[in-house]
């Protein structure tokens, strides 16, 4: 669970850090992304004090004793939205890379036309 979590965050956070800063500025940004790590530390308070306390050692387990069934459902409901949107990103970073973009004055041909012509 703590691996699932931690590797989603890293993903969406090296996409979304950049984006964050151009949107907000370089001060709200920074607010933003403490409270973001505030909370993960939250979560991550209560993964780990609930997982010693219960009985169960998975992450829907912790959600079903915590929550109920509907607990259960929901995590992997957000489990599923989260993966789907990550596809959706590494689909367009593969497409931009793939096919190239232009930007202004700036084209970037894409590896399929470097490779192929």
């Amino acid at each position: 669970a703590v691996f699932n979590i931690a590797t989603t965050m890293i993903g969406a956070g090296i996409m979304s850090i950049p984006a964050t800063f151009k949107v907000l500025g370089v001060i709200p940004a920074l607010i933003v992304i403490l409270i973001v790590a505030l909370m993960g530390d939250v979560t991550g308070e209560f993964i780990l004090r609930y997982t010693h306390s219960g009985k169960s050692t998975t992450y829907a387990g912790l959600m079903a004793e915590s929550f109920g069934p509907v607990g259960s459902v929901a995590l992997q409901i957000c489990v599923m939205i989260t993966s789907f949107g990550c596809l959706i990103i590494y689909l367009i970073i593969i497409g931009d890379v793939l096919t190239g973009t232009k930007s202004g004055d700036t084209i970037h041909t894409g590896i399929l036309q470097e490779w192929f012509g």
